[in-house]
C-alpha cells in the first residue's frame, strides 16, 4: 500500500499524485489518498476528483496504520538513515532515494520533478483527463486550440500579489518576461492564436500586449481542471511560475511543442528550481 498526503492547490496535488502513482506502479501496490489535511487547510480544496484518476480515498481505518506524527518524525530518522514506513521530503530538489522506496509507505511532500513519474507519462496523460464533460464554451475553445496555431499563455497573480509571504517566495513574472516569451514564440512559429489564462484577467487586459489574435479564457473558476486541459490542447505554452501552467504544458502531447518557463521559478534564492524544468523547455529571464 502507498499512501500519499495531498495538500495545496490542484497543480500541487497533481505532482503528489503522479509521484505516488509511479511508486505504486513500480512496487505493484495500491495507491490511496490521504485527504485529512484539507480539514484544516482553508486555502484550497481537494481537486483530483475532477480527473479520471485510478486511486481511491483512504479510509479512517487505513490511516490509523500511519499516525500523523510518523511523517514529522521521518524528517529526523531519514537523516540518520533509519528506515520507517514514512517518507517526508526534506527539500524541493529531486531525491534519488525516493526511487528506492518500498511498500508500505506514507508519502509527505510536494515532489515537484518529472523525474519521479516520467516513466508513467502515458498513464498520466490518460488519468489527467477531465472526468466531466466540458462546458459548451470550453468545447469551442478546445476545437479552436486544436485547429489553430495556438499558444497557451498563463499569467498568475492572485495570492502571489496579495499575500506578502507568497510574494517573497514566488515573486510575480514581469511584463518584460511575457514580452520576451511572446517574441520568442512568434519568431519560431509566426503569427499565432494566443489563449490567455489568468486569475486576474482585468489586469491582463490592461497590461499585456499581444500583436496576434487573442482569446481570453474565462468562467472556469469552479472548474480549474478545464483550464489545465485547454492549456494542454494548445500547440505551445508560455508558463507562469506556477504548477498550474506547468501541468498544462507537461500534458501537451504535441511532439514539436515549444514551452517557455520563467527563470528563476522562485524569487527566493533559498529555493532551487533546476529539478522543476524539463530539459526540452526554454527558460527566459522573469
Amino acid at each position: 500500500m502507498i499512501v500519499v498526503r495531498l495538500i495545496g492547490g490542484l497543480g500541487n496535488q497533481m505532482f503528489q499524485y503522479a509521484s505516488a502513482l509511479a511508486l505504486a506502479k513500480r512496487t505493484g501496490s495500491d495507491l490511496i489518498l490521504d485527504l485529512s489535511a484539507f480539514k484544516h487547510y482553508s486555502l484550497r480544496d481537494y481537486g483530483l476528483q475532477q480527473w479520471k484518476i485510478s486511486a481511491r480515498i483512504a479510509s479512517s481505518v487505513e490511516l490509523r496504520k500511519f499516525p500523523r506524527w510518523g511523517a514529522r518524525v521521518a524528517r529526523y530518522t531519514q537523516k540518520l538513515g533509519i528506515k520507517t514506513r514514512f517518507y517526508s521530503e526534506l527539500g524541493l530538489g529531486f531525491d534519488p532515494a525516493f526511487m528506492k522506496l518500498h511498500a508500505p509507505v506514507y508519502l509527505n511532500g510536494y515532489f515537484q520533478s518529472e523525474k519521479y513519474f516520467l516513466n508513467i507519462r502515458s498513464i498520466l496523460l490518460e488519468e489527467f483527463q477531465p472526468s466531466n464533460p466540458l462546458l459548451a464554451q470550453n468545447s469551442r475553445h478546445a476545437s479552436d486550440a486544436i485547429e489553430s496555431n495556438s499558444v497557451a499563455i498563463h499569467i498568475r497573480r492572485g495570492d502571489y500579489v496579495s499575500n506578502t509571504h507568497n510574494l517573497s517566495i514566488h515573486g510575480v513574472c514581469s511584463l518584460g518576461y511575457y514580452e520576451r516569451a511572446i517574441n520568442i514564440i512568434r519568431s519560431k512559429i509566426g503569427p499565432a492564436n494566443f489563449f490567455v489564462f489568468s486569475d486576474d484577467m482585468e489586469w491582463v487586459r490592461e497590461n499585456i500586449r499581444i500583436p496576434d489574435e487573442v482569446v481570453f479564457v474565462e468562467g472556469n473558476n469552479a472548474r480549474p481542471e478545464a483550464d489545465i486541459h485547454l492549456m494542454s490542447l494548445c500547440k505551445h505554452n508560455i508558463c507562469a511560475n506556477s504548477s498550474f501552467s506547468w501541468w498544462g504544458a507537461w500534458l501537451n502531447r504535441n511532439p514539436e511543442k515549444i514551452v517557455i518557463a520563467p527563470d528563476p521559478w522562485f524569487v527566493s534564492k533559498a529555493l532551487d528550481s533546476n529539478h522543476l524544468i524539463p530539459q526540452d523547455w526554454f527558460q527566459v529571464s522573469s
